[in-house]
């Protein structure tokens, strides 16, 4: 339900599936089967669009865990960053 409704705009379930797919907040009840940077990208986006404001803060922490990991040398979260542009 929470795929439905967050494509349908409900911006707390978008939320949801953010909180979910994101390696700093993902449990093994995850709906996901792994941690996923961009599904957390691609569902706090949608829940700030949908006027989630904790959506924001969200997302630029997501975003600035990758940068650094990129600029350690991750060549996985520079693939990620590139994507994101």
């Amino acid at each position: 339900m929470y795929f439905f409704a967050a494509r349908e705009g409900h911006g707390p379930a978008a939320m949801e599936l953010g909180r979910q797919a994101d390696p700093t907040s993902f449990a093994d009840n995850s709906l996901f089967d792994a941690p996923d940077e961009l599904q957390a990208n691609k569902w706090y986006s949608l829940a700030l669009q949908a006027g989630v404001k904790e959506a924001s803060d969200a997302l630029e922490k997501l975003r600035s865990t990758v940068e650094q990991q990129a600029q350690r040398g991750d060549e996985r979260a520079r693939r990620i960053m590139l994507q994101w542009k």
